[in-house]
């Protein structure tokens, strides 16, 4: 095993490599415990605030309103590209008829 000091200060001067994987994997599984347990804080914070529930629906109410409110654009624009289509060919066919 060479000698490397940052690698000794951090693992200690005559560990195994299996010795470190083993070290590693216990923190890898410290810091995984960790989060789940913040995760699950979150949630229950989530749940439990009557203020949070209340922002949540509103926030899924404005996204419900901002669909429909581009179902309702996409209806009128295309009754608008209709409109266009047939005045046009009216002013082809008037156009057509009085020869102009």
């Amino acid at each position: 095993m060479y000698s490397n000091p940052v690698y000794e200060t951090y693992y200690g001067s005559k560990r195994s490599g299996a010795d470190i994987e083993e070290k590693m994997a216990r923190e890898l599984q410290k810091m995984k415990l960790g989060n789940e347990a913040k995760q699950k804080e979150i949630e229950k914070i989530c749940t439990e605030s009557e203020e949070i529930r209340q922002l949540k629906e509103k926030i899924k109410a404005a996204y419900v309103s901002k669909e429909r409110a581009a179902q309702i654009a996409e209806t009128q624009i295309r009754k608008l590209e209709d409109i266009v289509y047939i005045f046009s060919r009216c002013l082809t066919k008037n156009c057509l008829e009085t020869r102009c």
